[in-house]
């Protein structure tokens, strides 16, 4: 962690605080406030300690540079100030002209006083700058933003009303075509250590060209929130950032889009591979209604050719559309220029699932040769709302119908994603007696897209002491026997 060092001035400021001792505030309750004072002090040109700042070119959305005392606000308990992060959002190329990528070399931001405590991890009164990139448009919630790079110094003696500068000197560059700039200065959480310390970041309310942000999990505010959201409307943070403009590298950009014709969340990985450039090739995971950008560079325009493809979730068949021809298989995007722009939208239709239904009728007297004929009645719930419902392909219910001793037939249905499709089999006897009911698996099954099911209507054939006939050899003997009498009547008349 780097030391400053400061001038007698700064030291001798610092020795007009008084140091409140370490106490504990554990059960006083966070509330964003200034510190305690009224009429307080402005340092309009404020006195600079530490290192000059580095870097060739400069961005501020501060109008002055001035610095108030009682101005700004912490989340605190009882005076003493919890972690805090104050943050500025930069657009680079419509509000300061950048079009090539940005490094931050250097950043200057104000102190309106900052306190010491006892010793421990906060009694240097250690300060973090982030340097985060977000894209442009997106929330600015710290789940959106890429830490770019991190910088910390112990501000030791650093007097009151004046101006700091933090060196960033491995800052990765933030792509103006893409990103936004976002730099975040974030205190020591003196309440929550103990340490009895105070940290206030300098500010005025002479104007701005962006907002103020703070966050303070401590105080119920775990993302960015501009200051004039929550009533201090006249918080400008002071705040200059100082960095080297790059040359801009040639790339190609792909968005990739997804889409599941059933609504279904599932997440799926999504790849691009490239034949050059870099990376060669990148994953990553969306989700229904999400989207990519992929990005690559360092290659020859007009020789780079591209390939994207998802990996297609069980139970889904996949289209590819690059704006102009559908596939199977993938996005193709071949002579991919330097700043091309290219789309992929990926489409998963859901598939039908097979049902599987064996008929088995088991003989107690094999010796005896029945026609096995029967019918069953099928049904399921819940069906996925993509199945198109009509008399050619029913989504609900249906009818099967088996001949012989073995046979197996099949239904197919659209399942639902979310719980489940429950389908059953019911079997229509044929009358003919001594048939003992379904003793197969046919009830209650559950399907998933890519999972279908299989189960067995099993039936046995009773004879107790004289074969049962089927209804068709009933029908047989009743014929034989009306012929028999016919006969014997007329041997007798």
């Amino acid at each position: 962690m780097k030391k400053l060092n400061f001038s007698v001035l700064g030291q001798q400021l610092l020795a007009s605080i008084f140091i409140t001792a370490a106490v504990s505030s554990v059960a006083m309750a966070q509330s964003i406030g200034p510190l305690a004072g009224e009429d307080g002090d402005v340092a309009e040109n404020p006195v600079r300690f530490g290192d000059e700042p580095v870097g060739s070119s400069s961005i501020t959305q501060s109008l002055s540079n001035a610095i108030v005392q009682f101005n700004s606000v912490a989340c605190q308990a009882g005076g003493i100030t919890t972690e805090n992060q104050y943050l500025r959002r930069f657009l680079l190329t419509p509000d300061h002209g950048i079009n090539t990528p940005f490094a931050v070399s250097s950043v200057d931001f104000g102190i309106e006083l900052f306190q010491p405590g006892a010793p421990g991890p906060c009694a240097g009164n250690p300060i973090n700058v982030n340097i985060y990139s977000i894209p442009t448009g997106a929330p600015l919630t710290y789940a959106n933003m890429t830490l770019v790079e991190t910088a910390s110094a112990d501000l030791v003696g650093a007097p009151p009303l004046s101006i700091a500068n933090i060196p960033t000197p491995d800052a990765g560059s933030v792509d103006p075509s893409s990103d936004d700039l976002v730099v975040e200065i974030a205190t020591c959480d003196h309440n929550g250590t103990g340490s009895g310390g105070r940290e206030f970041i300098g500010s005025n309310p002479n104007g701005q060209t962006g907002p103020s942000f703070i966050a303070a999990s401590a105080c119920g505010i775990p993302n960015p929130i501009d200051l004039a959201a929550i009533g201090f409307p006249g918080m400008h943070v002071v705040m200059t950032v100082f960095g080297e403009l790059g040359a801009a590298e040639p790339r190609a950009t792909f968005a990739v889009n997804k889409d599941f014709d059933d609504n279904n969340p599932a997440s799926v990985e999504v790849t691009i591979s490239c034949n050059t450039g870099l990376p060669l090739q990148q994953t990553t995971t969306i989700e229904e209604g999400d989207g990519v950008v992929f990005v690559v560079v360092d290659y020859e325009s007009g020789a780079m050719d591209c390939t994207i493809t998802e990996t297609v979730p069980a139970g889904y068949t996949a289209n590819y559309f690059d704006g102009s021809v559908n596939s199977a298989t993938s996005c193709e995007i071949a002579g991919v220029v330097h700043g091309g722009a290219y789309s992929c939208g990926i489409t998963n239709t859901l598939d039908q699932v097979e049902v599987e239904v064996t008929k088995q009728w088991i003989d107690e007297n094999p010796q005896f040769n029945s026609i096995n004929i029967a019918d069953a009645f099928w049904s399921c719930s819940n069906v996925s709302p993509v199945c198109p419902d009509g008399f050619l392909d029913p989504c609900t219910s249906g009818n099967l119908e088996f001949f012989g001793d073995l046979d197996t037939q099949s239904f197919f249905v659209y399942p639902d994603w979310n719980g489940g499709t429950t389908c059953s089999i019911t079997e229509v006897l044929l009358p003919d007696g001594g048939v003992e009911t379904d003793d197969g698996d046919c009830q209650g099954l559950v399907l998933f897209p890519g999972q279908g099911a299989s189960c067995t209507i099993v039936n046995t054939r009773l004879y107790e002491g004289i074969p049962t006939l089927s209804q068709y050899g009933l029908a047989i003997l009743a014929l034989l026997m009306l012929g028999v009498g016919f006969v014997a009547v007329r041997r007798f008349v």
